[in-house]
């Protein structure tokens, strides 16, 4: 078994804790459904998004950084947003926001205002060597009022806590309770890779592949797929 170190500052000791993914599963996900029918489909019963497991891969692998604070935001008549928190609990700076000429030109994910904001470093992480981490927006997460711009790391030598973008979406005031999830941290074992374009000796199972993850009867979970331990 492979071991994911992270670390904070003695400031900051035990604030965010992270945590593995699997423990982050929202209300919605729980109660999506197994099966259903439709008239789309002459009422055949099929596999719904719980039986999906890629999608339940996703949302589970890998460690997630939280909010260490609730954290609100508040817009004001003329448009102009705040974002606060309990100072004594974590340091001023836990959100900031970068100057304007820093990313200028990152396209801006619609729906999103165009502040360029960052979670300032609370926690490193260090991997074993010969693997670095995606570092992303929390998987399947387009509940969440913000969107994490990703990066890939290599925290085999370089475990610091460092900076990490995102953005608000444009629409909402609220709270941000503790506990949320910001950041999705996922390994993966760096290798040279050659693409093989259209491969015919795959060909011929392609479509069978393709249908056999949406069967009802969950033939990818018990034959093909491989479970994933992140503890």
């Amino acid at each position: 078994m492979r071991i994911i170190k992270f670390v904070s500052n003695k400031m900051h000791r035990g604030v965010g804790q992270p945590a593995p993914a699997k423990h982050f599963l929202p209300e919605w996900y729980r109660k999506a459904e197994q099966t259903y029918k439709s008239a789309k489909y002459n009422f055949e019963e099929r596999a719904g998004l719980k039986k999906c497991i890629p999608y339940l891969d996703a949302m589970i692998s890998g460690y997630m950084l939280v909010f260490p604070v609730d954290v609100t935001v508040t817009k004001s008549e003329d448009g102009t947003r705040s974002i606060t928190w309990d100072a004594d609990q974590i340091h001023e700076a836990f959100i900031a926001e970068r100057a304007p000429e820093m990313g200028s030109t990152m396209p801006r994910p619609p729906g999103f205002a165009p502040n360029h904001l960052v979670f300032s470093g609370i926690w490193g992480w260090k991997t074993p060597r010969g693997w670095s981490t995606l570092l992303t927006h929390p998987l399947n997460r387009q509940d969440l009022p913000f969107l994490t711009i990703s990066g890939i790391m290599d925290n085999d030598e370089f475990w610091g806590a460092g900076n990490i973008p995102f953005f608000i979406r444009e629409d909402f005031e609220g709270v941000i309770p503790k506990g949320t999830p910001f950041a999705q941290i996922i390994p993966i074992k760096r290798a040279s890779w050659k693409m093989v374009d259209n491969d015919q000796g795959l060909a011929d199972s392609l479509e069978a592949h393709a249908t056999i993850v949406r069967e009802p009867d969950r033939t990818y979970k018990k034959t093909m797929w491989h479970r994933k331990k992140f503890n």
